[in-house]
């Protein structure tokens, strides 16, 4: 995150981390980085941002196998018109990747009212096979 700030001097980086996240899967892992790095590389092509936030957190669930690694990435820029089609990859691709391992993902904006991506990933993550 240091190499991102230090490139990106006028945007106010802020990151949280709530919970327990020591001993993550490999695949959580790299997913939740991926997803960091695409949101990121998003915020400095098109949102003319000013602020990010990112939250990074471990949800408990009622049973073991219900817990979870939330992650919301909001930022201050222009945002878009949700019902026009996007240009570009970022946002499908970062959904794609969260479906791939069973998690759930929305995101929310309003031209002039930045964006905020929130994702859900399980941590008894099934990496789902693509039909060949």
């Amino acid at each position: 995150m240091n190499k991102w700030c230090l490139h990106n001097p006028d945007i106010i980086f802020e990151f949280a981390f709530e919970g327990n996240l020591n001993g993550l899967s490999e695949m959580i892992n790299i997913t939740v980085y991926r997803i960091l790095q695409e949101a990121l590389t998003n915020i400095c092509r098109h949102a003319l941002a000013k602020r990010v936030s990112v939250c990074l957190s471990r949800e408990p669930g009622e049973t073991p196998d219900a817990e979870a690694v939330f992650l919301r990435v909001t930022d201050d820029g222009k945002g878009f018109d949700p019902n026009q089609a996007l240009n570009g990859l970022g946002l499908l691709g970062i959904r794609e990747r969260v479906i791939a391992v069973g998690g759930e993902f929305s995101s929310f904006s309003a031209s002039g009212h930045g964006v905020r991506i929130d994702v859900r990933l399980p941590l008894k993550c099934k990496l789902e096979r693509r039909k060949q």
